[in-house]
Formats: C-alpha cells, structure tokens, sequence
C-alpha cells in the first residue's frame, strides 16, 4: 500500500519508510501489536538519546567530588531529593553523598523532634 492508503495516512508520512512497509501487510490487531512493539523499540532509543544529551551538559565537566560537595550543602527540605530526578547521573552522585543524608535525616530528626 501507498502511504496515502494506509489506515492512518496523517501519520503515514512520518514513518520511516521501512515501518510503512512492514505496516502495509498488517490488518487490525497486527497493527496493534506491531505499533506497539515498535514504539517501544522508539521509547528506548529516545531515553538513551536523552541520557546521551544529558552526559554532553556543562554540569557533568564537574568532578563527582565538587558536584558531591553541592548537594551536600543543597539541602533546604525534602524537595530538596528533587535533584535526584535531574538525570542518572546526579542521582547516582546524589545517593553516594553521605553528606547529603546526614543533613537530610538530621534535619527531619531535628524537626520532628520539636527543634
């Protein structure tokens, strides 16, 4: 089938034309089950090409030692944890930061103890 003929020609044009030929053989649930094999397959290329966007930023120029040092004084409260969700990286740099924790649990003792 032409790109035009497929059943969803608003999108037949933004595959790759190997997926709109592997679609053209297909009929109802081997669509399903093809379109969604194959959006996985793009799920895991775009979070790597994320990651890889991520590593080439300014930030990860700095030694785990300095960004360390940063979260460590960056506590403020549990929002704070919210640098964990910037990318795998700082997370990783995050949880090994035993800085971080002992301000982290001391201030949650400090409050949660009247201080």
């Amino acid at each position: 089938q032409a790109p035009d003929t497929l059943p969803f020609p608003e999108f037949a044009t933004i595959l790759p034309a190997a997926d709109r030929r592997c679609l053209s053989g297909l009929v109802g649930s081997e669509i399903r089950s093809w379109t969604l094999a194959r959006a996985e397959e793009y799920r895991k290329l775009a979070l790597a090409l994320l990651a890889i966007h991520n590593l080439a930023a300014p930030i990860h120029c700095l030694p785990n030692e300095l960004l360390s040092l940063i979260f460590a004084h960056a506590w403020h409260n549990w929002k704070s944890y919210s640098l964990a969700h910037v990318c795998r990286h700082w997370r990783r740099v995050l949880l090994a930061t035993p800085e971080f924790w002992v301000d982290a649990i001391g201030g949650a003792c400090f409050h949660a103890y009247g201080g």
